[in-house]
């Protein structure tokens, strides 16, 4: 998380990260400390649209 948050920070590409992979990382974190936490993140989270809805940069040659 710390890698996305100051890649996002300083205005860095993310385009070649995986965001699906670094999400899972930090659900299964907030998982560990508060299961409901984690429920209601996975609920409320708009994130998982915006990774399927964004362009795929191998896709636009």
């Amino acid at each position: 998380m710390h890698v996305v948050r100051n890649r996002a920070a300083h205005h860095e590409p993310l385009s070649r990260l995986d965001l699906a992979a670094v999400l899972g990382d930090l659900l299964f974190l907030v998982h560990l400390i508060a299961p409901p936490l984690a429920d209601y993140v996975t609920a409320a989270s708009w994130v998982p649209a915006l990774i399927a809805a964004r362009p795929h940069p191998e896709m636009s040659a």
